[in-house]
């Protein structure tokens, strides 16, 4: 055999693909940024909402908690990505 169909295409990634891989980022910022706004600028914000409820420790804690995992989650979401 002294030739395949495919091997002129190696390493070249489908335009399909690089369009999901840049879908895929713009999500992981866009749910950054409604995270920031929910906790820090819409009014009232959820940083208020949780202070009137629980107090600004309880408020404090939550609010750390909730990013840390959403850090996590947006971090380990396009892992792997993109393709070698």
């Amino acid at each position: 055999m002294t030739g395949t169909a495919g091997s002129s295409t190696t390493g070249v990634r489908p335009k399909e693909i690089e369009a999901a891989w840049l879908l895929t980022l713009a999500a992981v910022v866009g749910q950054a940024v409604v995270w920031v706004l929910g906790a820090f600028v819409v009014d009232p914000t959820g940083l208020d909402d949780m202070t009137s409820v629980s107090g600004a420790d309880a408020a404090a804690r939550q609010l750390a908690l909730s990013g840390g995992v959403l850090t996590v989650v947006l971090a380990g979401w396009p892992a792997g990505w993109p393709w070698p």
